[in-house]
């Protein structure tokens, strides 16, 4: 017998694909640091402290100087981004999808990837512009590559999703 109260079954229903938002952004961070911090054996050290010691105007010198002295840096970053957005849009989607499924709840389900799509996009352009800007080209570059990835993963776990729910109408 179910002791939860309809009102909060019904609140927790509504509720649970904002919840998931930020649960998917948190773990796409995880990811795209996880990807930082695999490449960092490899590359030479991210000027951090310099970048905050930096003032504004003199943050794009010193990402200048660190990309011209390790040039894979850019390509690692790239993929990070855009594999944090992949990740972030997947998980978001599968989630709410597969747990809306379970319980027969019809609702839009390209909004939560849409917010989380919105959220990383605007946390890279605020990376790429003002945390550790590389210049114009490479942050449209990234932003392109992030919304791709991203969009990717919106199709990938809609494909995961939909192959999961034939396959227990099947066994059903």
């Amino acid at each position: 017998m179910n002791k939860t109260p309809k009102k909060m079954t019904r609140i927790y229903t509504a509720v649970r694909p904002a919840l998931m938002t930020i649960v998917a952004l948190f773990i796409a961070m995880i990811a795209t640091s996880i990807v930082h911090l695999a490449f960092s054996f490899v590359l030479a050290p991210f000027p951090q402290k310099e970048l905050m010691e930096a003032l504004p105007e003199q943050k794009a010198a010193v990402m200048q100087a660190y990309m011209t002295s390790e040039p894979r840096a850019i390509y690692t970053a790239l993929f990070a981004h855009g594999f944090g957005g992949f990740v972030g849009v997947f998980t978001v989607l599968l989630a709410n999808r597969s747990w809306d499924e379970k319980r027969g709840i019809a609702r839009p389900q390209w909004v939560a990837p849409l917010i989380v799509g919105a959220f990383w996009l605007y946390a890279d352009l605020s990376n790429d512009l003002n945390d550790a800007p590389i210049g114009p080209l490479w942050t449209v570059l990234d932003v392109l590559l992030s919304l791709g990835m991203a969009f990717l993963g919106y199709l990938l776990a809609n494909r995961v999703a939909s192959r999961t729910a034939q396959s227990v109408v099947k066994r059903s």
